[in-house]
């Protein structure tokens, strides 16, 4: 059916639909409008849309379901300058394809019982090939109450590319055991994500990220990830960053704040974060994020952060705590500052019995170099942290400052209580000076029944 001008409304259909047609519905014409509402479609097979809008008309849609159908070529919808999709859109027991692109909302979105998300269709697919990617956020784009279970994810869902805006809220992701590709893509643009839940995701993803992968190239970038859980997201591969990984450039920003959690994920470098700050970029969190039981064991592993800094700056307060993570280095957090890049870690936060299971660090692993600078302040406490392996040292900091320079300052009351290195030196602190760097610990900071 062709709808070229007018408004159409189609409303309570139950159907059936077998064709070679470009589109079951296509719609054309900037003035037409189109209402599709309490639908059902199943069986059967069509050759390449189920709908298909090719202008700036008006497409609308709530309350379809589509079950059990085949879409030969490209896409159950293939929608160009933007769509509006809401109240339980589904898509269940098949291969499927969807895609929005330009200014658009989806909201109330399920895709469950074994569906496979397999590509796309879109007609201006950005600087990657058309198959990439279920979502395209190329404009103003509103994506809420959208879930995703028990089905093989083998491309993106959302791929944010030169977005003006996009807003991802309440997406709930779960029990996926062969995500091959991330779930959130961003190469450019703005990105609030914001009150979504991710768990027991296991992901083969061969590059950085097993979740959520951000490259942000310049200041015009930003990322804000705010009230999101991420649990038991894994690696099955030796990459890093279980649940998120980055590029930062350019003086880009990216922010994670608002409580999110992090719990029990794992990868081999970054259990939950494995990140790159280049360039004047930065990257904060706080607001209480939670790092909770973020470990990984194998040789090489590094903590619930790894942070390469390279001219950048990380900044990590707001009362966040590492709870219980264990890696063979550096059990809460990894990190090679240099170029004079910084991290920050102060606003009380707290390292709640964190384990280096080889050696180095229990809590927080620094290697410094060409003026990078570690300042730790504002009550940082660190309890119970313990180096257990024979090489290195530090029950709670190993500080490795090398060529070029480089500080370390830790002041502002911070706190050591009973942290322990077992088979080596430095209950609280092993610290390595070489060439011109320096160490400052100032302002009543506590030591208190630290053993080596």
């Amino acid at each position: 059916m062709g709808v070229n001008a007018g408004t159409f409304i189609f409303e309570f259909l139950n159907l059936k639909l077998i064709g070679t047609d470009e589109a079951a519905i296509r719609q054309s014409g900037d003035q037409t409008k189109v209402e599709i509402s309490n639908c059902f479609v199943t069986g059967g097979s069509i050759k390449q849309r189920l709908i298909y809008k090719d202008d700036e008309g008006n497409l609308t849609i709530a309350d379809l379901t589509i079950s059990g159908q085949t879409i030969e070529q490209q896409s159950f919808i293939s929608a160009l300058f933007g769509i509006n999709i809401f109240n339980d859109f589904t898509i269940t027991e098949t291969g499927f394809i969807h895609i929005v692109s330009g200014n658009s909302s989806v909201t109330n979105m399920n895709i469950y019982d074994d569906s496979t998300v397999v590509g796309s269709a879109l007609i201006d697919p950005g600087p990657v090939q058309p198959n990439y990617y279920l979502f395209a956020a190329t404009g103003n784009n509103q994506f809420s109450n959208i879930v995703v279970y028990q089905a093989s994810m083998e491309q993106y869902l959302i791929y944010v590319y030169q977005a003006k805006s996009v807003t991802i809220d309440d997406l709930y992701v779960h029990d996926l055991t062969k995500l091959s590709a991330q779930v959130i893509n961003f190469q450019s643009g703005s990105l609030t994500l914001t009150n979504s839940v991710f768990e027991r995701l296991e992901s083969t993803v061969y590059f950085i990220g097993g979740v959520i992968y951000i490259n942000i190239q310049n200041e015009a970038d930003k990322v804000q990830i705010t009230n999101c859980n991420f649990t038991e997201c894994t690696r099955v591969d030796e990459t890093p960053g279980g649940a998120i990984g980055f590029n930062l450039y350019n003086k880009g920003q990216l922010e994670i704040d608002g409580a999110c959690n992090f719990n029990e994920c794992e990868a081999i470098g970054g259990c939950a974060i494995y990140g790159i700050v280049q360039s004047g970029a930065s990257l904060i969190i706080e607001d209480e994020c939670l790092f909770y039981k973020c470990s990984y064991e194998i040789p090489h592993s590094s903590g619930a952060l790894e942070l390469h800094i390279q001219g950048g700056e990380v900044i990590i307060q707001g009362a966040c705590k590492f709870v219980e993570c264990i890696s063979q280095r550096g059990g809460a957090i990894y990190s090679i500052i240099q170029n004079n890049g910084l991290l920050n870690i102060g606003g009380e936060c707290i390292f709640d019995q964190c384990v280096s299971s080889y050696g180095g660090a229990g809590a927080v692993y620094v290697n410094i170099q060409n003026q990078g600078q570690l300042i730790l302040d504002n009550a940082c406490y660190f309890d119970k942290c313990i180096s257990e392996g024979p090489y290195y040292g530090g029950g709670a900091l190993d500080l490795m400052l090398f060529e070029g320079g480089g500080s370390v300052i830790i002041r502002e009351a911070c706190v050591f209580n009973s942290c322990e290195c077992i088979q080596s030196e430095g209950g609280a602190l092993n610290i390595y000076i070489q060439d011109e760097a320096t160490m400052l610990i100032e302002g009543a900071c506590i030591f208190d029944r630290c053993t080596s």
